[in-house]
């Protein structure tokens, strides 16, 4: 049966007025972060990210990308940095439910969340979440980082390196990989680990943030401690 097309131009009218609205509401609650309800940073009820992948009707990376820059303006904003970015995991869920395949969403919020907002529970997720739709090399590479750090599972963070190596990733990583298979838990992998992400960095608050880890790694080892468990990093940096 063939479909009128004034059917099809109301539907699609339909489509833009819904995520338009979507948008409109994002921006309200983004203007003013603080009032939505009353907490320093917290922008209240967000929309249903899926919803609008469904109504973006083939335009979910536009619709992403509109949603994504008002979530860039979020997160520098000072009043927000300061209250410690507390709306940035579920904007990245947003974000990466219109698009699942907006990979530079996962690479960013993942420092922010592992980082700045000491959440690496979070980090994690949304790399998993990443890692379902995209078979990046990076986002491989971050999780090793993850697991290394923050969890101290070693088999895992190999594992995850092992596959970042296989997908493309720069020619270091191979003996990384052994480094972590024979030499887990020692500083010196762990101030490897940390100037294999360096050279990746992508911002400048992520280069300052490993090079402060950096510094702390290098110091320890001059100090002669060599087991990465037993040292605690500053606030923010574990």
């Amino acid at each position: 049966m063939r479909i009128r097309p004034w059917i099809v131009d109301g539907l699609l009218i339909l489509s833009l007025v819904a995520v338009a609205s979507g948008i409109y509401r994002l921006n309200l609650t983004l203007e003013s972060p603080r009032a939505a309800v009353g907490q320093p940073g917290e922008i209240g009820a967000l929309p249903d990210g899926r919803v609008l992948r469904v109504l973006a009707l083939g335009f979910e990376r536009l619709v992403a990308d509109l949603f994504w820059l008002r979530t860039v303006a979020y997160v520098g904003d000072d009043n927000v940095a300061a209250a410690g970015y507390p709306s940035a995991g579920a904007l990245a869920e947003l974000v990466t439910d219109i698009d699942p395949g907006f990979t530079s969403v996962y690479v960013l919020m993942n420092t922010l969340l592992e980082s700045l907002c000491g959440e690496p529970d979070a980090a994690i997720a949304l790399l998993d979440k990443g890692l379902r739709h995209n078979d990046y090399w990076r986002l491989h590479f971050l999780q090793g980082f993850n697991y290394f750090f923050h969890k101290h599972d070693y088999a895992r963070a190999a594992t995850q390196m092992q596959l970042a190596a296989e997908r493309g990733g720069p020619a270091y990583l191979p003996l990384l990989v052994t480094r972590l298979y024979t030499e887990a838990g020692s500083l010196d992998t762990a101030i490897a680990f940390v100037q294999a992400r360096l050279a990746q960095a992508s911002t400048a608050e992520e280069r300052e943030m490993l090079e402060t880890r950096l510094q702390v790694l290098y110091q320890a080892r001059e100090s002669g401690e060599t087991d990465a468990l037993r040292l605690q990093l500053p606030k923010g940096e574990a």
